[in-house]
């Protein structure tokens, strides 16, 4: 697409963090341009825009070859990519209510669009708001958690368990949505108190085993405190006479 690039976050394969994965990459590849030491300045613009797309053919030959999409989204993205400023990530409205309080967003007001009917509310992506919880983030109101009793008590029991000196790890696993980091989070309201210190940790790549090693270092080294998320269907609770301590690591599917 000459000297820009149109990229799919959701397919081929979607992620429920899909919008929050595209904010990311958008922000990081400005910040890795900028270390560029080209012989003239470069300067990077990025567009961002979720919905629906129809996803055809391949059309083209060669380097040139591309899915056809249609529908209104990808051309959204290329007219905020077009009236962004230099080194900047624009946002559609449509991207920023799955985005939550993850990152610090600048209203930029209603737009006119060339092709897009009526004005569009458009954000800048500023940097990562450095939020403690994910879970937190995408939830602005929590109901009562109802039909847990069950599951709650056993991670009780278990804690009581690793306070006596008997550690253990708890995996709690289930399909995207049904309640796991509302329990793990429910589990560190309830047991969390004076005499307890909570750790949460995180994988940054599906697959990648790097929460893994945060759980492992975290238990190892009681200062070392990696930073908080919440995310994918897999939990681990892991349940250790060092504090005592509550470590809570959440990781994507593989």
């Amino acid at each position: 697409m000459g000297d820009g690039v149109l990229v799919y976050f959701g397919y081929p394969q979607v992620h429920e963090d899909d919008a929050e994965r595209a904010v990311r990459a958008g922000l990081e590849l400005i910040q890795a341009v900028g270390e560029l030491k080209p012989s003239a300045p470069l300067q990077t613009r990025v567009g961002i825009a979720t919905g629906l797309v129809v996803v055809g053919d391949l059309i083209g030959s060669g380097e040139a070859q591309e899915r056809g999409i249609i529908g209104e989204t990808p051309n959204l993205a290329a007219r905020l990519q077009g009236i962004a400023e230099p080194n900047a990530v624009l946002i559609a409205e449509s991207t920023r209510k799955l985005l939550g309080n993850l990152f610090d967003l600048q209203d930029l007001g209603a737009k006119d669009l060339k092709g897009v009917a009526g004005p569009v509310r458009a954000w800048e992506a500023l940097r990562p708001s450095g939020v403690e919880s994910r879970f937190e983030a995408l939830r602005t109101a929590t109901t009562p958690l109802v039909g847990r009793a069950e599951e709650v008590d056993l991670l009780r029991r278990r804690w009581e368990q690793a306070k006596r000196g008997d550690g253990c790890v708890v995996l709690i696993s289930g399909e995207p949505g049904i309640g796991k980091s509302r329990l793990a989070e429910t589990i560190v309201e309830r047991l969390g108190g004076p005499g307890a210190m909570t750790d949460r940790g995180q994988s940054v790549q599906p697959g990648s085993g790097a929460g893994c090693e945060q759980e492992c270092t975290a238990m190892r080294r009681p200062t070392k405190k990696p930073r908080a998320e919440v995310r994918g269907s897999v939990a681990f609770v892991a349940l250790c006479a060092r504090g005592p301590r509550l470590f809570l690591h959440k990781a994507p599917p593989a």
